[in-house]
Parts: C-alpha cells; sequence; structure tokens
C-alpha cells in the first residue's frame, strides 16, 4: 500500500486532477452560456452564473472530502513518529541495562566483560576488590556502632519486644529516636530505625 508519504502525494494528485475535472466542467458550462447569451438572453446569463457556482461548490466539495483522509495521515504520522521514538527509547533502555561503565576509562561497556576491551583494565578483579571493601567497610561499621552504642548494639527482636512493658518501651522508643535525629551516618540511622519498628514505631520502617 506504501508509506504516509506514498498516499499523501497519490491523492495529491488525485485531487489535482479531481478539481481540474471540476473546473474544466464549470468552464465549459460558462463557455455554452456566452455561445446562447445572443439567442437565449436572460436565460444564458443565468446558465453562466450555475457555471461559476457550480465551479466553487465543486471545489469546495472536493477539498472537504479529502479533508478527512489528510487529517488521519497526519495523526498516522505523528503516531508513527511516535512509535519511532518509543522503540528507540526501549532500545535505549535495553542498552543501557546490559551494560555498565568502566570504572577506570568510563567507556561502555557489556556487563559480563571481565576485561574492558578499551583500556585493557581487569573489571572483574576490580569489582571483586570493591566487594570486599564494602564487605569490610560494612563489618567496620557494625564494629563501630557497638563500640559507640554498646546499650544498643543489637537489635530488638520481636520476642524482646512483646516482653517490654509500655514504660519500658516508651523509655527506650525516646532514646532510639533521640540517636536517630543526632546521626547523620545512614548505617546508624538504619540500626536506630530497626529497633524503632521492632517497638512499634512502623513509621521508621522507611528508613530500614
Amino acid at each position: 500500500m506504501g508509506s504516509n508519504a506514498e498516499i499523501r502525494h497519490r491523492m495529491e494528485a488525485y485531487r489535482g486532477i479531481l478539481l481540474a475535472i471540476n473546473w474544466i466542467g464549470s468552464i465549459i458550462v460558462i463557455i455554452a452560456g456566452f455561445v446562447l447569451l445572443n439567442q437565449m438572453g436572460g436565460y444564458a446569463f443565468f446558465i453562466i452564473i450555475i457555471g461559476v457556482i457550480l465551479g466553487i461548490i465543486g471545489h469546495f466539495l472536493i477539498n472537504v472530502a479529502l479533508a478527512i483522509p489528510f487529517i488521519l495521515l497526519n495523526n498516522g504520522d505523528i503516531l508513527e513518529s511516535m512509535n519511532k521514538n518509543q522503540i528507540i527509547d526501549v532500545l535505549k533502555e535495553n542498552n543501557q541495562k546490559d551494560t555498565k561503565k568502566c570504572p577506570f576509562c568510563a567507556e561502555n561497556i557489556k556487563n559480563e566483560a571481565k576485561i574492558c576491551p578499551y583500556c585493557n583494565k581487569n573489571i572483574h578483579d576490580y569489582e571483586n576488590e570493591l566487594k570486599i571493601k564494602q564487605e569490610e567497610e560494612r563489618i567496620r561499621k557494625e564494629k563501630e556502632i557497638k563500640e559507640k552504642y554498646k546499650n544498643f548494639s543489637d537489635v530488638i527482636s520481636d520476642e524482646d519486644a512483646k516482653k517490654m512493658s509500655i514504660e519500658e518501651k516508651e523509655k527506650l522508643s525516646k532514646e532510639f529516636r533521640s540517636k536517630f535525629e543526632e546521626t547523620s551516618d545512614d548505617f546508624e540511622k538504619k540500626h536506630f530505625a530497626k529497633n524503632l519498628v521492632a517497638l512499634g514505631y512502623e513509621y521508621y520502617r522507611r528508613y530500614t
């Protein structure tokens, strides 16, 4: 059937042909009126007016009849453009999911790549070392918290919370909330938030 552009081109050609036929017919009627002017007098003048009116009406009707198909074609172009953009966005998103930046040269490489094809650095060893460092940092933070807050080093279990009286819960929760607000360290905030959740303060679950 062809693309929208090809269909529009053909329709423009058809409209031109129809308009030409319309005005040729109108001109023939007008010429006939002039030819009969001497013989028919006022009736011939009436024929000329009819020829002009028919040409104008025909021109209007042809344009109106083809207006809707042209509108649909324009909408089709918009939708086609939108679909192309969506496909491009999806391809970009999928490409981003399948790739990562090299920590050394910042070039995009495959997620499963062990050696960067651009700078030839060992990505696999670097990532393993990074994981080890992150784990060591986590353990260090835990030790630091236990040393810094000896009385609050462990997370309260649900069973321990059930055994506490209301007064004990209120006292502990007050201390935990105070510590939570004082610290700017995310790890510490998470620690105190877990205890507050165990004490029934569900608001702090978002920080755990």
